[in-house]
């Protein structure tokens, strides 16, 4: 028999045994056991399962010291956990109580399905989580975003310096670990406040994909940010919306080196 028809004969007959219950009004439970141990060592952590999130077991401890409630983990015939693995390892390292179900034949698919129903975590979930845990360059963020409000990732780029997305270590996933360090503030506001007060010329300076050229072109040593506001001042010049950072990038370079004799490559 395959894991596939296993877990369906176990649905049909769990769903058999419901019925029965539910047939009879004197059985008020749902048939479900939930056992308790303190035998750590009999639980297992199965491979596929997502990475632990430092900052979520740091409030769960938090949450467990204050009131630890019965908030069963669920695991399969073999004991590999299939949904707690944060729980486990936060009531383990307290010498708590490990309340758990067993459902048999739950595998890498049941997890998956469970993960996707499950609320994941916003931006603001972890910039909070952080900042009470003291660390204060979530806390500087904070106070840039409601600022600035710039797209929160731009607001990161900004601040760190380097892109979001791409690659391993991408600057977004560390920024939800923990990991974030500001490379010079002074020089990120200087950046937001020219950026700002590029509203008046371009009601889209908000823009994802315009933050994205102006981020570039201010790590480009041939652009000169108060040249490019002179250029903006002369009427027939105008930022027109993009759908591509490039084709900004294409289009201040031509305001740029307008009616100039020495033209200049903003594009690299």
């Amino acid at each position: 028999m395959t894991h596939t028809e296993k877990r369906q004969m176990y649905r049909i007959t769990n769903n058999k045994k419901q019925e029965k219950m539910e047939s009879n009004s004197e059985v008020k439970n749902t048939g479900i056991i939930i056992k308790k141990t303190f035998n750590y060592k009999m639980f297992k952590i199965l491979d596929s399962n997502r990475e632990l999130n430092n900052l979520h077991l740091k409030r769960l401890e938090k949450s467990f010291i204050n009131n630890y409630l019965i908030n069963p983990i669920i695991v399969n015939e073999n004991n590999y956990i299939i949904d707690g693995q944060h729980r486990y390892t936060v009531a383990r390292k307290l010498n708590l109580p490990i309340y758990f179900i067993e459902i048999p034949f739950y595998k890498l698919e049941e997890i998956q399905i469970l993960n996707i129903n499950q609320k994941n975590w916003n931006l603001n979930d972890y910039v909070d989580g952080y900042i009470s845990l003291g660390k204060k360059e979530y806390k500087i963020y904070k106070d840039f975003l409601n600022k600035y409000k710039f797209p929160p990732m731009k607001c990161i780029e900004i601040l760190t310096g380097k892109k979001t997305g791409g690659g391993e270590n991408r600057v977004d996933d560390l920024f939800k670990k923990g990991v974030f360090n500001i490379q010079d503030l002074n020089k990120s506001i200087s950046i937001a406040e020219k950026i700002l007060s590029l509203k008046g010329y371009y009601e889209g300076y908000k823009r994802s994909s315009f933050l994205n050229a102006m981020i570039t072109l201010f790590n480009n040593d041939n652009f000169d940010f108060d040249f490019f506001i002179d250029k903006l001042k002369i009427k027939s010049n105008k930022i027109v919306d993009c759908t591509k950072t490039k084709d900004y990038i294409l289009l201040i370079e031509e305001i740029y080196n307008k009616k100039s004799r020495n033209k200049v490559n903003l594009r690299f």
